[in-house]
């Protein structure tokens, strides 16, 4: 449990990388906010997660800063503060 207590944003979370840092995070006990475009995409990668103490949602447009600030304040209201950032959100959109 390294990351004990700690609390990571992670962008493009329901995609499969994003999972992937979800789940590694989760295994070494940190907290989670789960981020993406959509609200079913969210809502879906939070529910596979299956972990309601430590993982919440919310939708993120990573080229709007209000939507990452908003997204930011949730994770401080529900836990406290963000300790790690991982940015997987549009690391494949629109290549071929």
């Amino acid at each position: 449990m390294r990351l004990k207590n700690k609390v990571a944003f992670i962008t493009g979370a329901a995609g499969g990388m994003g999972q992937q840092f979800c789940r590694a995070f989760l295994a070494e006990g940190a907290r989670v906010l789960v981020t993406d475009i959509t609200a079913e995409m969210v809502e879906a990668a939070v529910a596979e997660l299956d972990s309601p103490d430590s993982v919440i949602g919310a939708v993120v447009d990573v080229c709007r800063r209000s939507s990452i600030e908003t997204a930011v304040a949730r994770a401080t209201d529900s836990f406290g503060r963000v300790d790690i950032l991982v940015n997987v959100a549009g690391g494949a959109m629109h290549t071929p």
